[in-house]
Parts: structure tokens; sequence; C-alpha cells
């Protein structure tokens, strides 16, 4: 069985594991991009995306609002339309998902990190699971990308909690 791991959101990632936790492949969302615009999630990429792994376990992150000091309105808006995307494409084309609180699968794989914040706890638990990864969008990137660090260990989550 494959494991998706789904970070929502325009700057989320996507990455498949193998039944060993073996990392498969690192995506990031499909969007449609232009210079005179905010990017636009690409839809139909979605679903080739969606259709290209499966069939496999989808592990969606969770929407849910944040206060306004955190950013609240617009940020919320566009993180439920992200897990709305996500849940309408999966059901659509009969793949079988679950959504993931964002505190539940942090307690689990972020437990024993002792880091600033979660971005930092979770880019520390990544390099110790697979350190020879790269997790950077672009070999021209200079630093992990957080959509990618965070899709794998929501991925990891889903492949250990089903683990027999």
């Amino acid at each position: 069985m494959i494991f998706v791991g789904v970070d929502l959101g325009k700057d989320g990632g996507v990455v498949s594991l193998d039944p060993d936790g073996r990392i498969l492949d690192k995506a990031k969302i499909p969007l449609i991009t232009s210079t005179k615009a905010k990017s636009e999630y690409d839809i139909p990429g979605l679903c080739e995306l969606v259709k290209s792994l499966s069939p496999a376990v989808f592990i969606v992150e969770k929407a849910q609002p944040m206060p306004m000091k955190m950013g609240g309105t617009q940020a919320n808006f566009q993180r439920g339309l992200s897990f709305g995307l996500w849940q309408g494409i999966l059901a659509a084309l009969g793949a079988s998902y679950e959504a993931v609180a964002p505190q539940r699968w942090q307690k689990v794989m972020l437990a024993g990190i002792n880091a600033a914040d979660t971005k930092q706890a979770a880019l520390i638990a990544v390099k110790r699971l697979w350190p020879k990864e790269d997790w950077r969008k672009s070999e021209r990137a200079k630093k992990a990308d957080e959509g990618l660090v965070d899709a794998a260990l929501i991925g990891e989550w889903g492949r250990r909690s089903r683990k027999v």
C-alpha cells in the first residue's frame, strides 16, 4: 500500500511513501501562476496528480480556522478552499483518504524534539527519518520547503497509524 501525505495550501506539498516508509515521490501543489495575479489551484493538475499516485491512501491535513492575529480571514479561506478541493477530488476519483488535524500528527511525529517552533521541529524530524533526502523544492532553493516537509510527516503518520 502506498501512503500519500498532503500538506494543504498553495505552498503545500504531496509526498508518497512505500509500505516501509521510503519516499517514492515529492511534488508541490499544482498551481496556475501569473506575474500579474495571484496563483490559482490547477484543478485538472490536482486530479492528474491524484490519479498518478493511486491506488493509495491519502492522508490530508485537516483545515482549521486561525485567529486574526495569525493571519485569520484570507488564510482561513484559502486553507478551507484547499481542503474542500482535496476532499472533492479524492471522493470523485474514488480514492481512499483520511483527514488528520495538525495537532494529532504533530504529537506523534514531533515527539521528543526540542525546537523553537513546529516548523523547526518538523525539519529536524524529517532529517532524522530521511537523512539523505533533499527537502528543497528545486535545486535553486536555499532552504527546505515546509510544504514537502509537512507532507512527508503527515504521510509517515498515516503509514504508522495503519501498521499492523
